[in-house]
């Protein structure tokens, strides 16, 4: 029987392209002997077949297929069939089976957003944190809002209330109050207020770890402490401000929370000089006899330093939830007055005076030693330590939104004389 006819019978194997793939897929239970068969003629051999007798390998495949239409014939020239031969080695399964098409997929769950609680909303972060997040088009989605408050009546309170953004009233020194706001929480801003009064270092140590622990037993999975660098750390044992090594230990302790594997990340919002004291120990004061506008303080006037407009631009570095060393940029204190006299249309100049001059004018002892300390630390050895540019600017490059330069905030926020 002619091959064609032979292979035109069969259902199965009726394309070349058929037949190379189902060569394919069975080539290795191909045995040897196949070899014994050949085409009408040497000189249509194709090069991939190897002699009689021998191992095929792959050139098994290209043989077939190129087989498919041809005459084959044993050594003693009798014609044969393909098909049987092929039959011989091949065990086919129809491509005309039906397989009916599964059903779709159901659709993922829905995810619900995560709940990011607040502390202190009505300040300066919280107010700029919850805004960005409520006014972002994606973070709007992924986080809902709780915003902590002691005292729900100010008008900053208020304000968030017309955003639909929910307050609730918590006291941070009793558990269950702590427990009952931090319920269902997955991410929590924490920041606690600087006191200078008798005790009021160690009151906020204890009460920012009182938060930590309620977070955790709460089972929130991220937590962004509002901090700053250990000034004794960086000045090696040298310079210590009370107020900033607090926050220090804090951040430390949520780390190692953290290592310990309690279930936990954590990311640490490390604002700079706030623009905003400009209004208030950096007051612009008209000097008596020349009316010239004047600047006082007792550091050196090229000690550079970095400044964040907290209201502002704290929900654009918190946003990224990131470890991040917030500041719109660095200005000496020389080049903060040019930007000053600049805005305000009129020289300005810097006047530097003793130390104990300056801190004469800061009420109360324990304000007068934290102020002082802080001014030396970041006189000697930098507002975030030696690397402190180049971590500003690399934190920078993790925010999307535009941050506030200098000149812009002051144009916002007139400095009063």
């Amino acid at each position: 029987m002619p091959a064609n006819a032979g292979m035109q019978s069969d259902p199965i194997v009726d394309t070349p392209w058929q037949f190379r793939m189902l060569g394919e897929t069975h080539c290795a239970n191909v045995p040897d002997a196949i070899g014994d068969y050949a085409p009408e003629s040497n000189s249509e051999r194709p090069r991939a077949m190897h002699a009689p007798g021998t191992c095929w390998g792959f050139g098994r495949v290209l043989a077939m297929g190129w087989l498919r239409g041809k005459r084959v014939y044993k050594k003693d020239r009798q014609e044969l069939d393909v098909i049987p031969i092929l039959n011989q080695h091949f065990s086919y399964k129809s491509t005309t089976q039906h397989n009916p098409t599964p059903p779709p997929p159901p659709p993922p769950p829905k995810k619900m957003p995560n709940l990011l609680v607040i502390f202190g909303i009505t300040g300066h972060q919280g107010t700029s944190l919850a805004t960005k997040i409520h006014t972002h088009p994606t973070l709007s989605k992924q986080y809902t809002l709780r915003g902590l408050t002691r005292d729900p009546t100010q008008p900053r309170a208020a304000a968030l209330s017309a955003l639909g953004i929910p307050l609730f009233t918590t006291d941070p020194t009793s558990p269950s109050s702590l427990a009952a706001a931090l319920e269902g929480a997955h991410t929590v801003f924490i920041m606690t207020s600087t006191s200078y009064a008798p005790g009021g270092h160690a009151a906020e140590r204890t009460l920012a770890l009182r938060i930590v622990d309620a977070c955790v037993a709460a089972g929130a999975r991220f937590l962004v402490w509002s901090g700053v660098p250990s000034p004794a750390e960086v000045s090696g044992g040298a310079v210590s401000v009370e107020a900033w090594e607090v926050k220090a230990d804090v951040g430390r302790y949520i780390r190692g929370l953290e290592k310990e594997g309690k279930g936990v990340r954590s990311g640490v919002y490390a604002p700079g000089y706030y623009m905003q004291n400009m209004g208030g120990y950096e007051a612009v004061r008209e000097r008596e006899g020349d009316g010239v506008l004047v600047v006082r303080g007792y550091i050196c006037a090229e000690t550079r330093v970095p400044m964040v407009d907290v209201a502002g631009d704290t929900g654009e570095f918190v946003g990224a939830m990131l470890e991040v060393w917030a500041a719109g940029g660095w200005w000496s204190v020389a080049e903060r007055v040019e930007v000053m006299g600049r805005v305000l249309g009129r020289e300005v100049v810097y006047e530097r005076v003793g130390r104990e001059e300056w801190l004469a004018g800061v009420p109360g002892e324990v304000a007068r030693e934290g102020m002082g300390n802080m001014y030396d630390y970041i006189e000697r050895y930098g507002y975030f330590g030696p690397d402190g540019e180049e971590l500003v600017r690399e934190s920078a490059k993790l925010v999307k939104g535009k941050l506030t330069s200098l000149e812009e905030y002051l144009v916002r926020e007139p400095l009063k004389v």
